[in-house]
């Protein structure tokens, strides 16, 4: 039995076959591997140009920078935060709502997106719902001296206010009074 010196395992019969083979099986590597060690650079740089677009007042090529970022990076709960910030802001409440959503599946201890989703529930008088977001907020406590330094919103101490606000258009006396003492307690 007679064999071919000139083939490889991959069935190529020339030895030309075989180099421009493995060449281009090496370029795509390169590339798949490029593209996932360049992913958060692209991602950052997407982010700063919807940042610039909002500032702008351009909300419709920042939510497409967004939907761009997602595409890359759909587990990123902060982006799709951003992207229910800017439905918000052209007050399309249906997909700032889903997007503020998705968010929050991303990640639950999200407190500026459970805050936003909140709100806009209470802004559609469904207070029942908006409870449910506002006390997610309140089970993480409050902010630490460091989220302080990063962030100026107290997102636990706006909750509980308008947890106050839910529970007495829902009539839930005890629970409204829960929330005051500890209004109190946290915020003398």
């Amino acid at each position: 039995m007679k064999t071919n010196e000139n083939t490889c395992s991959c069935g190529h019969g020339s030895t030309g076959q075989l180099k421009l083979w493995h060449r281009w099986a090496l370029v795509g590597y390169v590339i798949v591997v490029s593209f996932f060690a360049m992913k958060p650079l692209i991602v950052r740089q997407l982010l700063s140009r919807a940042v610039s677009y909002s500032s702008a007042g351009l909300h419709d090529n920042a939510i497409r920078i967004y939907k761009k970022a997602i595409l890359i990076e759909s587990r990123n709960a902060n982006l799709w935060g951003d992207l229910g910030y800017e439905y918000r802001t052209i007050e399309d409440i249906d997909r700032a709502t889903d997007a503020y959503r998705q968010s929050i599946k991303i990640d639950p201890t999200n407190k500026e997106a459970c805050l936003s989703l909140g709100l806009i529930l209470m802004g559609q008088e469904r207070y029942g719902e908006a409870v449910f977001y506002f006390e997610q907020i309140r089970r993480l406590g409050p902010e630490s001296n460091k989220d302080f330094k990063m962030n100026t919103v107290a997102y636990h101490k706006a909750s509980l206010r308008m947890l106050s606000t839910c529970y007495d258009a829902l009539g839930e006396v005890k629970n409204k009074e829960g929330i005051l003492r500890d209004l109190e307690r946290y915020y003398p």
